[in-house]
């Protein structure tokens, strides 16, 4: 076998789609084929019974009919060696084995090249919440930025259509297969976004979404993104779902503020604002967040303007408001840029593995992503996680939101 896509295809097919166990259970082999190899030759050690009964009865007539069906219907497929494959995608917990992607550009590219900002909310949504939701989506793809939703009706469309109005790019990400009708009827508006952007799915072109594959689907949209933006949730939406898995991969949170905060219908954002989340009353909120480190791909000469240079005519700015001379400000000592401690323990590491030893000196006294700590060490990355596991155990090493990890 030197197919990589079949093999990551049969991986998905033997372990699930979503299931983070194939992660788990592949962790001590360097690549996808030694991998195939120790699995179909026997070697079961960490599988579950059910694991290897699919690995002893399975074929690749399915993945090979999925490859040509994709082929046939313009389907592209990328797998996590692939170029293409979203590097973000690459950075979150459980990543998918297979992506498979509708889109009109060349490639994947432009979520690894520019600010994509999730747009999450009702699925009943007000008229008031659809209006606010059309205007921050319009103005962010105005701005250049991607704006990514979940392509369920009400404030996910919305998104994808005003992105779409406004000249900009949108992406869809599925918790169905890309040629399986759902929601029904919305078929042809799948290849309207692909034609201003892209439709992903970790899904097989046919699956009808059952259990919790949408909410599989959360985080595949928070980890495309740089942010995610709330604008209408109760304390039940599914949105919150999204905005769990976008804390937990270390990406910013907005929301737009409850209209009432008495009604339960807009109440699930109160507490995410408590919590630090920034509020957003229009789009210049979230552009300013990224202008500064992604200035060269944000065009926001027009939609920041206003945000950068203060209204004339502003109650808290005008000069014709000012009756009292300033007082001179008070001097203030610039905050330090935290340095992270030394580690003055010292750590036995006589009784690990010669690889384990390389892991814990590349982390002395700093954080690095995995696929960093792949690059730095030489270490296959499916082993490298074995190994940080291993380390976890022993008390050495601690996982941190966004696939980060330290001493």
């Amino acid at each position: 076998m030197n197919n990589k896509l079949l093999l990551w295809m049969w991986l998905a097919e033997v372990f699930g789609t979503a299931n983070p166990r194939k992660w788990i259970a592949t962790s001590r082999f360097d690549s996808i084929e030694e991998c195939y190899d120790a699995f179909t030759n026997g070697d079961y050690y960490g599988l579950e019974y059910d694991e290897t009964i699919r690995i002893q009865n399975f074929n690749f007539d399915n993945a090979e009919r999925i490859i040509e069906y994709c082929q046939k219907n313009n389907i592209n497929m990328y797998c996590y060696e692939s170029e293409g494959f979203p590097k973000r995608l690459r950075e979150i917990y459980n990543p998918p084995s297979v992506i498979y992607a509708k889109h009109n550009s060349a490639n994947l590219d432009f979520l690894d090249d520019n600010v994509t900002v999730a747009v999450v909310g009702s699925r009943k949504i007000t008229d008031y919440y659809k209006k606010i939701t059309e205007e921050i989506s319009g103005q962010l793809a105005s701005a250049g930025i991607v704006v990514a939703s979940g392509y369920a009706v009400g404030a996910d469309t919305a998104a994808h259509k005003a992105a779409i109005e406004n000249v900009g790019k949108t992406v869809a990400v599925l918790g169905s297969g890309i040629d399986y009708d759902y929601p029904k009827g919305t078929l042809s508006f799948k290849d309207v976004i692909a034609e201003n952007g892209a439709v992903i799915s970790e899904f097989e072109p046919n699956h009808a979404p059952i259990g919790n594959d949408f909410k599989a689907r959360n985080r595949l949209l928070s980890g495309i993104s740089h942010g995610v933006l709330v604008t209408q949730a109760s304390p039940i939406s599914g949105s919150l779902n999204t905005v769990a898995n976008a804390v937990s991969q270390g990406k910013d949170i907005f929301c737009v503020p409850p209209c009432d905060v008495f009604d339960e219908n807009f109440s699930g954002v109160v507490n995410l604002i408590r919590d630090g989340a920034i509020p957003v009353f229009d789009a210049r909120d979230v552009i300013g967040e990224y202008c500064e480190n992604f200035s060269h791909k944000i065009s926001y000469s027009r939609t920041m303007q206003k945000y950068i240079v203060k209204s004339e005519d502003s109650a808290i700015f005008s000069e014709k408001t000012i009756t009292e001379k300033p007082k001179k400000p008070k001097t203030v000592k610039p905050l330090e840029k935290p340095v992270i401690k030394e580690i003055k323990a010292q750590i036995d590491t006589d009784n690990l593995s010669e690889k384990a030893k390389i892991i814990v000196e590349v982390l002395k006294n700093k954080e690095m992503l995995a696929d960093d700590i792949a690059r730095e060490t030489g270490i296959g990355i499916m082993e490298l996680f074995g190994e940080l596991t291993e380390l976890e155990i022993e008390g050495i090493v601690k996982s941190l939101p966004g696939n980060r990890y330290s001493l």
